[in-house]
């Protein structure tokens, strides 16, 4: 057998490696929190641009020069080139964690140490960008292996799509298709800018409709990697001065595109939409100058010794920045020396440190080196056998947390008959608030997944309805609509739907009030999708049987409305969404929102578990202005069900509540504390609505 052919090598491209430079600058400088680069984080933009250049070249020169592409090998040189150095970090980031991270982050970091090892941790955070209750938490060590993930789908999907576009045009030219070109290079350039078109359509609605997952989602990507990717198909323009001179005019205005887009775009700009064209096209025209050798061009800049030197540990910078500054910041913050300035830069410095010995003593041996010559299935069973390990380390973590779960649904259910726990010990007599045997049910590792059985599925992730039914079937009507606020009430309600014989309707977008208050703000609680999502609810009301009781509730310490008549605006529009329920035999009960947590106290509770009552909250500092709650006094139809006396006693919010720990992160109520409310909750509602306690 004849050795294959050697493929030509592409010319080290020193613009290239400058642009990483760049790239990686960008986005450690956003991560630091550097002023006037609100929109550091394009720079992974030009990181996928770079890659579908990169990648798309190799592939072609490969098809051109063995008339097919090894896949094997060629995933083997991709394992050789990351998964070391990548492993590397996770390992590390799994052992920092269980020193450095307070237990409540535990089960979170361990279930996306598990998919950034298997490269889907985009997907892992789309579920939880989704979620608004994971906004506004603390970020997880591991959480920039997105974009990893990312780029690693491509180079498992493109080389595949390149080959089927060959394969397909040999076939159909055997049998008879003679227009279609003999040159595999025209056929790919079609195909892939057919992909890249696709892949920005795909972008422009994913953005539009769903902008807190459209972010990490893979196909909102591709047409990034795709414009690399068109790139390395086309020629490269060559010619006279005339020419040079337009080269260096467009390396220069690509530059400047990546900088303008860093200075001007931030964190509320929908994106990867119209606004990712600014960094992506900047960094195709930064490549496609092709200056190196060009007096006074970008490039020449690009080539600098500096600039250089980045570019090559840009991808262990990129591994090991963002657990070195998330980490140690989590003890700091306990200490006097805080999370300053000087500390975060002295926190990029050590990054630097680590990318250099891990570049010098891992990544470059491992490509040059001895196991570069080892066959593929080598590289591929060690790089698997290094996934396997990593996530070991990961499970073990999980199953510790799903065994102290288990635990507490054990310690919960021996002790729930007691007559002081949970609410019962705030509302009823004889009871110590707090309690001082040290027991905390849920744990604050294991609150976050204190849920109830209906949490899962209810939430509309979009403008159409979601709707969950639970109860008895054909028993009274009974609705819950609200944002998260409302849906962290469903524990009790589904108990008082069981007891009181309730077929019970859950109509929850999170982020979204049941009503037409276009609310200041954006993300989760975007007017303009908020206002989509309420609209659906009332056609899905008009068509359905009236409802007896129809419960609601809403996040009270982040909603403002400007003007002096703030709460008469406030109440016109929840009436507007109310009214047609009222006017059908509904009686509306409005539940005061409960007092904000801080996301401090769990680790407070984790820390002193036999005397919580240190972590209580200043009631003024938590209850904010409620304008459903001044609504419910104001609608005709409507009652204000008050919850504060659950919470709060003497001017004080304990965390933890007749051994239950109340709230399950900075804003919501664990389902236990909810489900051992659920009675209380019913006499409220007795004492404002005595005819309610007749119907329902």
């Amino acid at each position: 057998m004849s050795p294959p052919p050697v493929l030509a090598r592409a010319p080290f491209r020193r613009d290239v490696q400058g642009l990483r430079a760049v790239a990686i600058a960008l986005v450690v400088a956003w991560h630091a929190g550097v002023p006037f680069v609100p929109g550091g984080f394009i720079g992974v933009d030009v990181f996928f641009v770079i890659s579908g250049f990169l990648i798309t070249g190799l592939l072609l020169r490969e098809l051109d020069g063995a008339g097919r592409i090894r896949l094997a090998e060629f995933w083997a040189r991709r394992a050789r080139r990351l998964l070391p150095a990548a492993l590397l970090v996770l390992v590390a980031t799994a052992l920092a964690s269980a020193l450095l991270l307070p237990r409540e982050f535990w089960s979170q970091t361990a279930t996306q140490l598990a998919a950034s090892v298997l490269y889907v941790e985009n997907w892992a955070l789309t579920a939880s960008a989704t979620d608004y209750l994971a906004q506004g938490a603390d970020p997880t060590p591991v959480q920039h292996f997105w974009s990893l993930s990312v780029e690693e789908q491509f180079y498992l999907l493109w080389p595949l799509l390149l080959l089927a576009a060959v394969g397909c045009t040999r076939v159909l030219r055997r049998r008879g298709v003679t227009s279609l070109p003999r040159t595999p290079t025209r056929v790919l350039v079609a195909v892939i800018a057919v992909a890249t078109l696709a892949g920005f359509v795909a972008a422009l609605v994913w953005t539009a409709r769903a902008p807190e997952s459209a972010y990490l989602a893979t196909p909102a990507r591709t047409w990034q990697f795709g414009i690399g990717g068109l790139l390395a198909a086309l020629p490269v323009l060559r010619g006279g001065e005339r020419l040079r001179q337009l080269r260096r005019g467009l390396g220069w205005a690509g530059l400047a595109a990546i900088v303008v887009g860093a200075v001007l775009i931030d964190g509320s700009t929908p994106y990867p939409g119209t606004a990712a064209l600014l960094p992506t096209l900047g960094a195709a025209a930064v490549i496609a100058s092709s200056g190196d050798g060009i007096r006074g061009s970008a490039s020449a800049v690009l080539g600098l010794a500096p600039a250089q030197q980045l570019g090559r540990i840009s991808y262990s910078l990129y591994l090991w920045h963002w657990p070195v500054l998330v980490l140690p910041v989590y003890a700091l913050r306990q200490t006097a020396l805080g999370d300053g300035p000087g500390v975060i830069a002295g926190l990029v410095a050590v990054a630097v440190l680590l990318a250099v010995a891990t570049t010098l003593g891992l990544e470059e041996p491992m490509r040059r080196g001895r196991l570069a010559r080892r066959p593929p299935r080598f590289t591929l069973v060690a790089g698997a056998a290094g996934m396997v390990l990593v996530l070991v380390v990961a499970g073990a973590g999980w199953g510790s947390i799903q065994l102290q779960r288990r635990a507490d649904l054990a310690l919960a259910s021996n002790i729930a008959d007691e007559r002081c726990f949970g609410a019962a010990a705030i509302a009823e007599t004889g009871c110590a608030l707090a309690g001082d045997r040290g027991v905390v049910v849920p744990s604050p590792a294991t609150s976050d997944q204190d849920l109830s059985p209906v949490w899962s599925g209810c939430s509309s992730e979009s403008s159409t309805v979601r709707e969950c039914v639970t109860g008895v079937r054909g028993g009274t009507r009974v609705a819950l609509i609200g944002d998260s606020h409302a849906h962290a009430w469903d524990a009790a309600l589904v108990r008082l739907a069981r007891e009181r014989g309730w077929e019970l309707h859950i109509l929850v977008k999170n982020g979204c009030a049941f009503s037409r208050v276009a609310w200041p703000g954006s993300g989760p609680s975007d007017p303009e999708r908020c206002a989509a999502w309420n609209t659906a609810v009332d056609r899905r009301l008009a068509e359905e049987p009236p409802y007896s009781l129809v419960f609601t509730s809403m996040r009270a310490n982040d909603k403002s409305l400007p003007g002096p008549d703030a709460v008469e605006v406030a109440a016109a529009g929840f009436a507007r969404s109310w009214g047609p329920l009222i006017r059908r035999g509904a009686t509306v009960l409005g539940i005061r929102d409960v007092p904000a947590s801080t996301a401090g106290t769990r680790q407070c509770v984790d820390r002193n578990p036999r005397n919580t009552r240190v972590c209580s909250l200043d009631q003024s500092e938590v209850l904010g202005r409620d304008y459903l709650a001044l609504a419910a006094q104001r609608v005709p139809g409507a009652r204000l069900v008050e919850v504060t006396d659950l919470f709060c006693r003497d001017g004080r919010c304990p965390p933890v509540i007749g051994d239950v720990l109340v709230y399950r992160d900075a804003q919501h109520l664990t389902a236990t504390y909810a489900r051992s409310a659920a009675p209380y909750l019913w006499r409220r509602v007795a004492e404002v609505c005595p005819s309610c306690v007749a119907t329902g």
